[in-house]
């Protein structure tokens, strides 16, 4: 689209394979357009002339997810009117809309369609169940399945099979199958992931509820190794907070090795700008709203400490992308109440991020710098620009991705370097950058192993964390 060239285009075709359904997006702003055309019978067709598109959502007032269709009755998840989302129907021919599924008390995070029935995976207090309903019915059953986050799902409209896999922080991954034409009879155990050594029964999770500095209730996961909570106890608190991304329970072997050799504590807490809670909870943690994801983070190391889980000096905090600006502020407003922070790939200069990479998407959560409104609020937490002289700061370790200039990396570190006057000893900033980040880091598993070592020694020598073996 020349006229907007910051749009961002994905396709997808139908199941039947008569239709392209074209999906254009504003940066990351929660809507999309939606355009579809019909698809010629032949490559041969398709190649004698251009595709004519109907533009079925031609306006961004809400996002819109294509299930599937009957023909020219196609379905779509929509959070139009409906924050938390809803199932639609909506004839690409004569226009007329209709509500399959109202919206629910809880977020519909995921849907799909196998055969006549509806696949729909609710987000219930940031654990995921799963349902099933019949398009002619309006009865949703529910299937049994452990407490923990839908990680895949794979059905076909034109096929019975349905596969789903699912993960915890303590269950690497369990697929299901089951035939759409009786999921509760059929459902089965496909497969279980394994971990060599890994107990499951050594560890609690635990879903606690803390109240934020405005009263509002955020919900957080802790996860320990039975008999190793206490105020001595090395705790990792991680968060993101932004983009309507929910911190569903996930497996992580690095953080089993700081549950299980280190003894250590892993509080998850699900703070506002994250999606746990629908697009409401996504807008309270985002532009001029953003202080309050710092706040929910800070109040969650709080309510450690005050309930004998860790204390300031046995506490690490991590967080990547969004969650690296989220650490990162939160050290500048609360360094008392943090030992040491490993910022991964940080948007740390809220005053350039949009211009440069994809930071122009982000516009969305942060606002644009160009204007003053938006800049005003920036300015308040801005990491490195609101870095104090005569400030004790916590031990820092930042991991910037490759395309971090020389520069930025040097003003970044001075800007430390200058005002951190912690003593003894004095603790400078330390950097670390792996050259094969971004893109070959997911295929090299050696190279994800040593990054993942460089930070948890990182962490367990500036919160004092012991090795058991």
């Amino acid at each position: 689209m020349p006229e907007f060239p910051l749009y961002s285009l994905s396709a997808e075709m139908s199941d039947c394979h008569k239709y392209l359904i074209v999906n254009i997006n504003d940066g990351c702003e929660p809507s999309n357009l939606v355009w579809v055309s019909a698809l010629p019978a032949s490559v041969e067709e398709l190649k004698k002339g251009e595709l004519h598109f109907e533009k079925l959502i031609n306006e961004f007032v809400g996002e819109y997810s294509f299930l599937g269709n009957d023909d020219e009755l196609f379905y779509f998840s929509s959070t139009r009117d409906a924050p938390k989302k809803k199932v639609i129907t909506l004839n690409i021919k004569t226009g007329e809309e209709a509500v399959l599924v109202e919206e629910q008390s809880s977020v519909l995070s995921y849907a799909a369609l196998a055969r006549q029935t509806l696949l729909l995976i609710y987000l219930e207090d940031v654990k995921d169940v799963f349902y099933y309903r019949r398009l002619s019915e309006t009865t949703m059953r529910k299937l049994d399945i452990p407490i923990g986050s839908v990680v895949s799902l794979f059905s076909k409209r034109n096929k019975n099979f349905v596969s789903f896999k699912i993960s915890s922080f303590l269950l690497p991954g369990r697929s299901y199958t089951f035939d759409v034409e009786d999921p509760e009879k059929t459902l089965a155990i496909f497969s279980d992931d394994t971990v060599a050594g890994l107990d499951a029964d050594n560890f609690v999770t635990e879903q606690r509820f803390y109240q934020s500095a405005d009263g509002t209730s955020i919900p957080m996961f802790i996860v320990y190794k039975k008999g190793c909570l206490s105020p001595t106890s090395p705790v990792l608190l991680y968060g993101y907070g932004g983009f309507n991304i929910s911190l569903t329970p996930s497996f992580s072997p690095s953080r089993i090795v700081f549950l299980n050799n280190l003894n250590g504590v892993l509080a998850v807490p699900n703070i506002r700008g994250g999606g746990e809670y629908g697009q409401a909870w996504h807008d309270a943690g985002r532009r001029e709203n953003k202080q309050n994801c710092f706040t929910d983070f800070i109040e969650a190391a709080r309510f450690l400490h005050k309930n004998d889980i860790g204390s300031p000096a046995t506490t690490a905090i991590m967080g990547g992308s969004n969650g690296g600006l989220l650490v990162a502020a939160c050290a500048n407003q609360a360094p008392e109440e943090f030992s040491t922070v490993v910022c991964q790939v940080g948007v740390l200069d809220m005053y350039k991020f949009h211009k440069f990479t994809i930071g122009h998407a982000w516009v969305s959560d942060y606002g644009n710098p160009d204007k003053e409104e938006d800049f005003l609020v920036q300015q308040k937490y801005s990491p490195i620009h609101n870095v104090k002289e005569g400030v004790k700061y916590p031990a820092i370790l930042v991991v910037p991705v490759t395309t971090t200039t020389v520069w930025s990396l040097c003003t970044r570190s001075s800007t430390w370097r200058r005002c951190n006057t912690r003593t003894p000893p004095w603790v400078a900033p330390f950097w670390r950058v792996w050259r094969w980040r971004q893109v070959t880091v997911r295929v090299n598993p050696s190279k994800i192993i040593r990054e993942a070592a460089d930070m948890y020694t990182f962490i367990a020598k500036h919160i004092n964390a012991e090795w058991h073996a």
